[in-house]
C-alpha cells in the first residue's frame, strides 16, 4: 500500500481496500480460487501468450475493441504483432488535427485508442483505412467530440463542413418528458415494421426509458427483444422474498404482513380464490384496527381478541357483520397458517448464515406453491448458491444476513432467450457495439444519463484513485462518448432525449448541446434543428377527438333510499357535505380503518372520552383516579408509538389541570349526568325524521338551569361556524334537552353550552367557548327551524346530494372526495 498523508478516516479507508487488494486475493488464492475478473483477466493474458509465442498458426483478427481493460489491451498487441494477425480499431478519429489529439484526455471518446496506439508503438497516421465511410459525417462527429481547448477552431468549421451532407440521415427529437420521449420512440419502432425485413434498435443506458419503450410497443401487441433483461426483483416470487425480508427487517408490522399477504402468489396452500378473499378479510379483520396483528407467536391470541371486538361492535364494516361461523373459521385457518410460516422468521436466533437463506425459501414456498417458471427457477438457484457460499459468511441473525440477500437478489439479471425473428431490439451501450440495424435510435441522453456522472465518491479523490490503480471518473464518460460516437455515425439515427423527467427539468447531454451549437454555426437555426413530427404523433395516440370535463355529481336517489335518521354531527355533514351522507347512508359506504393501527383522531378522541367518562361515572374526580382510569384506557394502545411517546404523555399532563377544571364545574352544579343518549323526532313533508345524540355531560346548575359540555380533542368551533349553523352539536343537543329528549332528565332550558378542550399542547385542558344567556335559546330556535329547512330540501326529489357545499377549508380532504372526483371537477370549474 501507498504511505499517503491522509487525515486518519482516508487511511481507514485506504486499509480497506488493502484488504481488498492484498488480503482478498490472498485468501482466494489459499483455498485454490480466483476472483471472476481475475480469472478473465488471467485467461486473456495466457492467450495473448499464447498468440505472442507463435503458437497459433493462421490469420487472426481481433474487431471493435478499444483496449480499456490491460489485459484486452495486452491480447489486442499480441494479434497486431502477429505476422498473419489484424486488430480493427471501432471509430478511431483520423481527421483531428495533431494539437487536438495530444490534448484528448479520459473523457474523449479517443483516449482508450489513443493509449492502445501508444502501446503498440504506432503512429496514427499509420493505421490503415478498411472502408471509406461518410466523410462529412465522421467529420461532424470530430469536431463535436474536440477538445475544449480547441474549440475555437470551431470558427472557421463552415469551410470544411456541409450541414446537410453531414447530418443527412440524423434526426433529433426533444420531447417534452419522458414519457412522450419514449412513446415518440415506439412510433418510429412502429414505422420501422411497415417495412418488410427493415429493423431497428433502441441503443440507451437508460433502463427505465427501455421498460417504458417495450411497455408502449405492447399497444401494436409488438415484442421487442432487450439484451439487457429485467433485474430479477421484478419478478413475482423476487418481489414476494424482498417483501418477507421486509416484513422481517420491520417487525412484522401491519403494513409489511399487508404487503406480504396482498401478492398475488400467496396462497398458503389454499385454492387462489379463496386465498385471495381470505387475504382481504385477514387485512380488514386483523389488520385495519385499532389494536392490529403482529408478531406472528401471538397471532391466535391477538386473532380470537380481534374477533371478539367485531362481533361486539355495532358499528363494524359490512363485511365483518355479514361473516357466518364458516366465514370465521376459514380466516382463523388462513391466520394460523400465516402464524405458522412466520413464526420461525421472527425468532432472533443466530445460525449460519446457510441456514438463514434455507429458512427464507422454505417460508417462501409455503407462502407461495407455485409452479415453476423461469423467473423462480433463476431465483432458487441463486439462494442454493447463496446456501452453498454461505460458510464464507459469519453466523448472524436473520436480520443480519437480509443485506447481502437483498444485494443479492437486486443485483441479478433475468434474461429470457432472445427472439431471432424480432426485428425490434433494445441494447445497453456494451451489447450495441458493431450491431448494424435500419435504424439506430440514441435514447435518453440526458445530462447524467448518457454521459453518467463523473464522481468520484465522498471518500476516494482523484489523487487517491490515482494511487489505487483506479481509473480516473472522467474515463466513464469517455467510454460512453465513444459509444454515441459510434451510434451516430450510422447511415439512419435519430437522437432523442426528454426536457423534463418528472416534475423536474432535465438537460440535454452535453454532445447534444454541442452538435446543436456546431449546426448553428454551420447556419442551421435551433427551430429548424428538430424532427417535431414524431412528437406530434406520439401526443396524438393518447388524444381524444372530443373532450368532455367531469361534472359535479349531484345524485338524487328515490326519497325512500333518503335517510331519515340523523345523528347532531350528521347535520354538520348535511351542512358542509351532503354528498358525505349520500355515500355513507344511502350508498351505505363506509371508510376502511388505515392499516398499521395509526393513532387516528377518531380512535384518540376515543381514548380521551372514554377515560373522562369512565373517571366522571365514578365519582372521585381527583388526578390519581383519572390517571387509573387512563392507564386502563390506553393499555391495549401503548403497542403504538404515537400513543406510548405522544398521546399518553399528554393525557397524563391533562390528569392535572382537569381535576382543577372539574372541580370548579362541579362547585357549579348539583347534578350530573355523562354519556347521556337523546333523541327527538320530526315531521318534514309527512315523513317522520329523527335527530339523536350522545352528550359528554349534563350538568345542573345551582339556579336550575342545565349547562351541557362536550369535550373535544379536536378543533373547537368558532363562535361564528356555531352561530351559521355550520357547527350546530351543542345547540342541537340543546334543543332535544328542551323537548325532553333525554331518559330521566325533564324537558329544561339549557342556560350555558360549553366546549371544553382536552388533550392540547399549552394549555392541556382549558374552557375554550362557551355560550350562555339568551344567546343559548336564541340559536336553539334558529338552528331547529334551520334543521327543518335542511331537512325539508332533502324530502324534495329535484334536490341532490352535492359535495362540498361549505367546506372549512378547500383544501380539506374528506373520506369521499375520490369518490365524487371533487379535484376534477373543482379544477374546472364545472358545476352543474
Amino acid at each position: 500500500m501507498l504511505a499517503l498523508d491522509l487525515a486518519e478516516h482516508r487511511q481507514a479507508l485506504t486499509s480497506l481496500f488493502g484488504l481488498v487488494q492484498e488480503r482478498l486475493p490472498k485468501l482466494l488464492n489459499d483455498q485454490n480460487l480466483l476472483s471472476a475478473a481475475r480469472r478473465r483477466n488471467h485467461l486473456i493474458r495466457l492467450e495473448a501468450e499464447r498468440i505472442a509465442s507463435g503458437a497459433h498458426r493462421g490469420p487472426i483478427i481481433a474487431a471493435g475493441s478499444t483496449g480499456t481493460n490491460p489485459a484486452t489491451r495486452a491480447l489486442l498487441k499480441a494479434v497486431a504483432l502477429h505476422p498473419q494477425g489484424a486488430v480493427v480499431l471501432p471509430g478511431l478519429d483520423l481527421t483531428l488535427d495533431t494539437e487536438s489529439w495530444d490534448l484528448v484526455g479520459p473523457e474523449h471518446p479517443q483516449y482508450a485508442l489513443k493509449l492502445l496506439l501508444a502501446d503498440f508503438g504506432i503512429a496514427r497516421e499509420h493505421v490503415e483505412v478498411l472502408r471509406e465511410e461518410n466523410d462529412a459525417r465522421l467529420n461532424l462527429i470530430s469536431e463535436l467530440m474536440r477538445p475544449a481547448a480547441t474549440t475555437a477552431k470551431w470558427q472557421g468549421v463552415s469551410a470544411r463542413l456541409e450541414a446537410q451532407a453531414a447530418m443527412h440521415g440524423v434526426r433529433m427529437i426533444e420531447a417534452p418528458d419522458r414519457h412522450l420521449e419514449a412513446r415518440s420512440i415506439a412510433v418510429l419502432m412502429r414505422e420501422t415494421l411497415q417495412h418488410p425485413f427493415k429493423t431497428a434498435a433502441l441503443i440507451t443506458p437508460d433502463r427505465d426509458l427501455a421498460a417504458r419503450v417495450a411497455a408502449e410497443m405492447r399497444r401494436w401487441n409488438a415484442e421487442v427483444d432487450d439484451s439487457g433483461g429485467a433485474p430479477l426483483a421484478h419478478s413475482s416470487q423476487a418481489r414476494l422474498l424482498l417483501l418477507l425480508a421486509d416484513a422481517v427487517e420491520g417487525g412484522f408490522e401491519p403494513q409489511h404482513l399487508q404487503a406480504v399477504v396482498a401478492h398475488p402468489d400467496v396462497t398458503l396452500g389454499l385454492h387462489p380464490e379463496d386465498a385471495r378473499r381470505l387475504a382481504r378479510l385477514f387485512e380488514i379483520v386483523a389488520l385495519r384496527i385499532d389494536v392490529p396483528l403482529s408478531r406472528p407467536q401471538n397471532f391466535a391470541e391477538h386473532f380470537a381478541s380481534a374477533k371478539l371486538g367485531h362481533v361486539s361492535n355495532r358499528h363494524a364494516p359490512p363485511i365483518i357483520r355479514a361473516l357466518k361461523d364458516e366465514d370465521w373459521a376459514a380466516l382463523q385457518d388462513y391466520t394460523m397458517r400465516l402464524a405458522a410460516i412466520l413464526s420461525q422468521l421472527a425468532a432472533m436466533d443466530v445460525k449460519p448464515f446457510s441456514a438463514h437463506i434455507q429458512m427464507l425459501q422454505l417460508s417462501l414456498a409455503a407462502l407461495a406453491p407455485s409452479p415453476e417458471d423461469e423467473a423462480s427457477a433463476q431465483l432458487s438457484e441463486l439462494l442454493e448458491a447463496l446456501q452453498r457460499d454461505g460458510s464464507r459468511h459469519p453466523d448472524c441473525t436473520l436480520v443480519a444476513s437480509l443485506p447481502a440477500l437483498r444485494w443479492a437478489v437486486k443485483r441479478d439479471v433475468l434474461r429470457p432467450p432472445l427472439n431471432a425473428s424480432s426485428r425490434l431490439v433494445i441494447y445497453g451501450l456494451p451489447e450495441a457495439r458493431m450491431m448494424e440495424h435500419d435504424l439506430i435510435i440514441l435514447g435518453g441522453l440526458n445530462e447524467a444519463v448518457w454521459p453518467p456522472v463523473a464522481d468520484s465518491g465522498p471518500w476516494i479523490n482523484r489523487s487517491m484513485r490515482a494511487g489505487l490503480g483506479l481509473q480516473a471518473p472522467e474515463r466513464e464518460i469517455g467510454i460512453t462518448a465513444h459509444d454515441f460516437a459510434q451510434g451516430l455515425a450510422h447511415s439512419n439515427v435519430v437522437l432523442t432525449w426528454s426536457a423534463r423527467v418528472g416534475a423536474e427539468p432535465r438537460v440535454a447531454s452535453r454532445w447534444v448541446l454541442r452538435l446543436r451549437a456546431l449546426l448553428q454555426g454551420l447556419g442551421v437555426e435551433k427551430d429548424q434543428q428538430l424532427e417535431p413530427h414524431t412528437v406530434a404523433l406520439a401526443r396524438q395516440l393518447s388524444e381524444s377527438e372530443s373532450f368532455v370535463p367531469t361534472v359535479m355529481p349531484v345524485p338524487k336517489p328515490d326519497l325512500a333510499l333518503r335517510p331519515t335518521r340523523f345523528s347532531v354531527s350528521d347535520i354538520s355533514k348535511l351542512v358542509r357535505d351532503p354528498y358525505a351522507i349520500y355515500a355513507s347512508r344511502v350508498l351505505k359506504l363506509l371508510p376502511l380503518e388505515p392499516v398499521a393501527g395509526s393513532a387516528t383522531p377518531r380512535l384518540l378522541g376515543n381514548l380521551f372520552h372514554d377515560a373522562i367518562g369512565r373517571w366522571q361515572a365514578a365519582g372521585d374526580l381527583s388526578q390519581q383516579a383519572l390517571m387509573q382510569h387512563g392507564s386502563k384506557v390506553f393499555a391495549p394502545y401503548l403497542t403504538q408509538d404515537d400513543v406510548r411517546h405522544f398521546w399518553w404523555p399528554r393525557f397524563a399532563r391533562m390528569a392535572e389541570m382537569l381535576e382543577e377544571i372539574a372541580a370548579n364545574l362541579q362547585s357549579e352544579a348539583t347534578k350530573t349526568w355523562v354519556e347521556k343518549s337523546g333523541q327527538i323526532g320530526f315531521n318534514i313533508e309527512g315523513v317522520a325524521h329523527v335527530l339523536r345524540c350522545r352528550a359528554d355531560q349534563i350538568d345542573v346548575l345551582k339556579d336550575g338551569t342545565l349547562r351541557i359540555i362536550d369535550y373535544k380533542t379536536g378543533t373547537i368551533p368558532k363562535d361564528k361556524q356555531v352561530s351559521a349553523g355550520f357547527s350546530p352539536q351543542l345547540t342541537l343537543e340543546a334543543l332535544i334537552l328542551a323537548k325532553g329528549g333525554f331518559q330521566d332528565i325533564a324537558a329544561a332550558k339549557a342556560s350555558e353550552l360549553m366546549y371544553l378542550k382536552v388533550g392540547g399542547l399549552t394549555p392541556p385542558a382549558k374552557v375554550d367557548t362557551t355560550i350562555s344567556g339568551s344567546q343559548v335559546q336564541e340559536l336553539v330556535a334558529k338552528h331547529e327551524s334551520g334543521v327543518q329547512r335542511l331537512l325539508s330540501l332533502f324530502q324534495n326529489p329535484t334536490n341532490g346530494y352535492r359535495p362540498r357545499t361549505a367546506a372549512f377549508k378547500d383544501n380539506d380532504y374528506t373520506d369521499y372526495d375520490h369518490l365524487s372526483r371533487y379535484l376534477e371537477w373543482s379544477l374546472g370549474g364545472n358545476e352543474p
